[in-house]
């Protein structure tokens, strides 16, 4: 399993700049799913958890997907994304 961090985006790309990059780019990697299920449960599996053991608790995305994830649509991203950072 790879590390995971949280980066403000805007933070990250002024960064980048004042460290002499003319430009930060960030890309989100694929399609957003607002339940956030497939990361979770890929995550789950690869720490040994079945994902049998996870299905009773599918709801809480579905309850997040219908409710915050509809009203932040626009922000929300998938769990990893990458900073390009150019010369």
């Amino acid at each position: 399993m790879e590390d995971k961090y949280i980066f403000q985006i805007d933070q990250l790309r002024e960064v980048g700049k004042t460290a002499g990059f003319t430009e930060v780019e960030f890309l989100n990697n694929g399609e957003v799913t607002p339940t956030y299920w497939p990361y979770l449960s890929l995550t789950c599996s690869q720490i040994g958890i079945p994902p049998e053991k996870l299905q009773r608790y599918r709801w809480i995305g579905v309850q997040f997907a219908s409710t915050y994830g509809l009203l932040l649509r626009e922000k929300l991203l998938t769990p990893m994304g990458f900073f390009v950072f150019h010369k």
